[in-house]
């Protein structure tokens, strides 16, 4: 970082980590959600280190996912057994007060975590250009690609997954 900084101009940087963390991972030496912090503040720290060093004009990819409308669904429409199943909440991929106050700093909980880091990486790639007007911030979504990490989903079923060799 220091020599790209320095010595480099970084034009687009695309930030990309997604993993299907296990449940009850413990907190960092930090005291936060050590997915949490790899799928989505350790974006941001690299990002705002690149953007005060010599590349005011980065270009940034966020990727997201799907899931980071999860938060908007009703989850008081879906089935009890489908929230049970999954570990969910009501409110689940939200980065509401309780997030701020009590799951930022807690042990990770499998789907939520995920589903909240990706909801961050677009909520920072909407901010970005705001607070540093010569850049530029997108968030993506590159598809659902059947890997490991969701071996319970049903839609390699229905085709509409690709394999990961096609990517």
């Amino acid at each position: 970082l220091e020599g790209a900084g320095r010595k480099g101009k970084i034009d687009v940087l695309f930030n990309n980590a997604g993993y299907g963390p296990r449940n009850n991972i413990p907190v960092d030496s930090y005291g936060l959600n050590p997915a949490f912090t790899s799928m989505h503040l350790s974006h941001h720290l690299l990002t705002e280190l690149l953007l005060k060093t010599n590349n005011p004009e980065l270009r940034v990819i966020n990727t997201s996912s799907f899931s980071h409308h999860l938060c908007a669904i009703p989850f008081a429409y879906l089935p009890s057994f489908l929230l049970e199943w999954l570990n969910l909440s009501q409110n689940a991929g939200c980065l509401d007060e309780q997030f701020f106050k009590e799951d930022l700093y807690s042990k990770t909980k499998r789907y939520v975590t995920y589903f909240e880091a990706k909801v961050a990486n677009v909520m920072h790639a909407v901010e970005l250009p705001r607070r540093h007007h010569q850049s530029v911030a997108v968030a993506v979504d590159l598809g659902w690609v059947r890997t490991e990490m969701q071996p319970w989903m049903i839609f390699p079923l229905l085709g509409w997954m690709r394999n990961a060799r096609i990517g």
